[in-house]
């Protein structure tokens, strides 16, 4: 969205959509649901008059933050439960702050962070597949582990031991642990819909992710 139509607070700027905050002066993303940065232009005084120093050429739209290699001798683990986007905020700041250790990310529902706003407003035409937030090469090369569907979902948490227990077996210690699962569904007293989500007849669906969109 245009941010000309957004509003300004000291030296952040928030989409008039989203509320997406971005610094004004180092075009940095400040605050949710932004990503990536914006571009800025040097701006220089001649004779009492102020101008923006536009490069020619067609104008970014964005700018992608610098991030932090893996450092093999760093042995910190910050393990994230929850692939959804906080939880992909969560690792796309840490590397952005200079964290070097390793980052896992679990998730159940079996695919990369989308935008999942997206789902009720392209439901008739959309394609799942294309809302994805970033993609695989990206989460790659930030050296973000994500384990997903079967490996990435988690069945207990125990916190004395820093230690993560997944539904496929696997023990996974960690040194610092965020839990970003988000929620589900509200479930609405409506006669004959069942007592919880599995009791559902057929031809009742809900909306919370991608499958979901597909089944419907």
């Amino acid at each position: 969205m245009p941010l000309v139509n957004g509003q300004l607070f000291d030296d952040k700027v928030l989409c008039p959509a989203h509320a997406a905050g971005f610094s004004v002066v180092t075009g940095e993303p400040e605050s949710a649901p932004g990503l990536d940065g914006i571009p800025t232009f040097g701006i220089v005084e001649r004779d009492g008059k102020w101008f923006v120093q536009v490069p020619e050429g067609p104008l970014p739209k964005k700018v992608a933050m610098p991030l932090t290699k893996r450092d093999p001798e760093d042995k910190r683990h910050f393990v994230i439960v929850g692939g959804g986007p906080a939880g992909l905020n969560c690792a796309e700041t840490l590397r952005q702050s200079g964290f070097t250790g390793q980052i896992s990310v679990y998730g159940k529902e079996g695919v990369i962070p989308y935008d999942r706003t997206m789902l009720s407003k392209v439901l008739p035409t959309g394609n799942p597949d294309k809302l994805s937030l970033r993609p695989e090469d990206y989460l790659k090369d930030a050296d973000i582990d994500y384990k997903l569907g079967g490996k990435g979902a988690v069945f207990s948490i125990n916190t004395e031991k820093r230690k993560i227990i997944t539904h496929a077996g696997d023990h996974v210690e960690y040194d610092k642990l965020l839990i970003a699962t988000g929620c589900e569904p509200f479930f609405p007293p409506v006669e004959n819909l069942g007592k919880n989500v599995r009791e559902v007849p057929k031809n009742v669906h809900f909306l919370r992710t991608a499958k979901d969109m597909l089944t419907i």
